[in-house]
């Protein structure tokens, strides 16, 4: 999963909503993530302020509202 959000950071996209429901995997356990419906386009260390995410697995800087990609990491 680390190699996945590695992969987004270089991409410059964070996701804001990584959760168990949105990590897929197969018999061999590779595990990918799907569902970018709240990810965004961000240049790095740019301070986000909109408040996304699923209520339980939600990032403590994001619902301060000042958060950058690192919010991901969570």
């Amino acid at each position: 999963m680390l190699y996945g959000l590695n992969y987004l950071a270089t991409k410059k996209i964070i996701d804001r909503d990584l959760k168990p429901a949105n990590i897929l995997a197969n018999k061999n356990c590779d595990l990918k993530i799907c569902d970018f419906g709240t990810s965004k386009m961000v240049e790095k260390g740019a301070v986000q302020k909109k408040l996304v995410g699923s209520s339980y697995y939600i990032a403590p800087e994001v619902l301060r509202k000042n958060y950058n990609e690192k919010c991901d990491i969570w």
